[in-house]
């Protein structure tokens, strides 16, 4: 399945590397840019909680990665996004509160509420110590 296959570091400019393949993921599989750069949000916000949250539990920073795999299959694009950071299940998190003034929401959530919203489907899993996320999106 996969036509894009990605594994990254713990660092900022791997996003540059990360939106790079998906715009020739995108080429390859004639998929609308709008969809490219959605697909770039999510994969996006994905990395940096990893890359910002992983650590921990005897974790160092510097050796934490992301796995990247995607495909098109029967007019989705599919994939799974896995990492080698502390276990962590963002379908556990609460939507932000996204209503009311300002001052009164809590701070976080805005992302993973991104992520849910761009995608049609995603499910979590924590596999051979790697948390594994299974995603989907109608093309």
């Amino acid at each position: 399945m996969a036509s894009l296959r990605l594994e990254l570091g713990n660092d900022v400019e791997e996003l540059d590397r990360l939106a790079v393949a998906l715009e020739a993921f995108g080429e390859r599989h004639h998929l609308s840019l709008d969809l490219v750069g959605e697909l770039n949000l999510v994969l996006e916000e994905i990395v940096t909680n990893v890359n910002d949250y992983g650590a921990g539990d005897g974790r160092d920073r510097a050796s934490l990665r992301t796995w990247i795999d995607l495909g098109v299959v029967d007019g989705e694009v599919r994939g799974e996004v896995a990492d080698n950071g502390r276990p962590f299940d963002p379908l556990q998190v609460r939507d932000a509160v996204t209503t009311g003034p300002i001052e009164q929401r809590s701070v976080g959530g805005l992302g993973l509420k991104l992520v849910r919203t761009l995608l049609d489907g995603i499910e979590y899993r924590h596999e051979g110590g790697r948390n594994v996320l299974s995603l989907r999106r109608r093309i």
